[in-house]
C-alpha cells in the first residue's frame, strides 16, 4: 500500500510539472478563463490594426511555467530580468493570407524594455527608426522578417508570416500603428 501512494505521488508530481498553468487552475476547480488582453496588455478583444484583427486564441504568460512551455531556453532570462506579462498572439486578415506573430513583453519599468531589446539576438539586423525609437528589422530568418523594439515598459517582437519585399513594408508599417495603441 505505502508504495502504491508512492507512485500515485511521483504520477501527480509528474502531472503537474508536465501540463503548467492548465492542471493547478483546474484543481481549484475554477473553470480556466483566459485574462482580458487589454488588462494585462494594451489591446481589447478583436483589435484591428492596419486591417488585421487580434485573433482569439491569444497567450499571456505570468511565470515560469507558462512561458517555458511556449518559449524555449530563455523563458528563466525574461522572468529574471523583469518580464511581468507576455502576450503571444496573431494579428490576421481573414479576406487575405497576410498575418504577424506578436510578442509584447511587459515589463517592470522602462530600463528592462530597453535591455531586452539591447540583448536580443539577430542574425542580420538592420538598425531602423519606427515613430522616434530604435528598432532592428532582421533580415537573416529563412521565411520571415522580424523585427524587435520598445516603447515605454514594453519590448516588442513582431514576425511576418512570409518574406517578400511586401511582408517587410507591411511588417514596418504594423509596428507603426502598433506603436499608436501603447499610450499608457
Amino acid at each position: 500500500m505505502h508504495i502504491f501512494l508512492r507512485y500515485i505521488a511521483i504520477f501527480a508530481t509528474i502531472l503537474l510539472l508536465g501540463s503548467g498553468c492548465s492542471v493547478l487552475d483546474m484543481i481549484n476547480l475554477k473553470p480556466k478563463e483566459k485574462p482580458v488582453v487589454k488588462k494585462a496588455l494594451i489591446f481589447s478583444p478583436g483589435e484591428v490594426i492596419n486591417g488585421l484583427k487580434l485573433e482569439p486564441d491569444y497567450e499571456i504568460c505570468r511565470d515560469l511555467v507558462c512561458l517555458a512551455s511556449l518559449i524555449d531556453g530563455a523563458a528563466p532570462y525574461y522572468i529574471s530580468n523583469g518580464a511581468t506579462d507576455i502576450l503571444f498572439c496573431d494579428f490576421k486578415n481573414s479576406l487575405s493570407d497576410k498575418s504577424f506573430s506578436v510578442e509584447i513583453y511587459k515589463t517592470s519599468n522602462f530600463s528592462d524594455a530597453v535591455n531586452f531589446f539591447d540583448n536580443s539576438s539577430s542574425l542580420s539586423p538592420i538598425n531602423i527608426n519606427i515613430k522616434g525609437n530604435p528598432a532592428k528589422i532582421d533580415k537573416g530568418l529563412i521565411g520571415t522578417y522580424r523585427i524587435e523594439t520598445y516603447k515605454k515598459n514594453y519590448f516588442i517582437r513582431v514576425m511576418t508570416s512570409k518574406k517578400d519585399e511586401k511582408s517587410k513594408k507591411g511588417l514596418i508599417k504594423f509596428v507603426e500603428a502598433l506603436f499608436t495603441t501603447i499610450q499608457h
